[in-house]
């Protein structure tokens, strides 16, 4: 249950990079004026920055998730 929040957490803070340097990217293009583009930055900025945020602070909290299966076998087994 832990891998799948790290890799669904990982994808959703990906997926707010990429969508900020769209963004970026639509303004160097010429596609959007620079009021445009701070105003569309100042409005999803924030926001992906709060959930952005709450998935850090999960794997801050949950330092086991980020351990590989194998590493966590290894340490719950006492084998010789």
């Amino acid at each position: 249950m832990h891998k799948h929040r790290l890799r669904v957490g990982l994808f959703i803070s990906s997926a707010h990079f990429v969508v900020l340097l769209t963004i970026l990217g639509f303004w160097v293009a010429g596609g959007f004026l620079f009021d445009e583009m701070v105003t569309a930055l100042g409005l999803i900025g924030p926001l992906f920055a709060g959930y952005t945020t709450v998935i850090f602070a999960y794997l801050i909290d949950h330092p086991h998730v980020i351990s590989s299966p194998e590493e966590a076998s290894v340490d719950t087994q006492n084998r010789p």
